[in-house]
C-alpha cells in the first residue's frame, strides 16, 4: 500500500466551482486553489473534511493528495452537478 504525502490547502483560499448533492447530501466539491494547477473533485471524508488522492503510476513510491484545512465557503451558491437529483 502506498503512503500518501497530504499537502493542506486552507479553505479561505479555495474556490467552490460545482457540488456534487445526492439526496440532499454533499458527495463531492469542485475545487480551485492557487495551488492547484486545475480544478479538482473533493470528495468528503467519513470526518467530514474534503480531499482529493491520485495513486499515479504503479511505479510511484507515494500517492498524491489534498486536504482542504477549515470550513469551505460557497457550497450553497455554487451551481450543483446533478440539480435533478438534489432533492431526490
Amino acid at each position: 500500500m502506498k503512503q500518501t504525502m497530504w499537502t493542506p490547502l486552507q479553505a479561505a483560499e479555495c474556490k467552490v466551482l460545482g457540488v456534487d448533492e445526492r439526496a440532499g447530501h454533499i458527495c463531492s466539491v469542485k475545487i480551485s486553489h492557487p495551488q492547484l494547477k486545475r480544478p479538482l473533485w473533493f470528495t468528503e471524508s467519513q470526518a467530514g473534511n474534503f480531499y482529493w488522492r491520485s495513486t499515479g503510476r504503479e511505479s510511484d513510491a507515494y500517492a498524491a493528495a489534498y486536504i482542504v484545512k477549515g470550513e469551505l465557503d460557497g457550497l450553497t451558491g455554487a451551481p450543483r452537478a446533478y440539480p435533478e437529483l438534489a432533492g431526490a
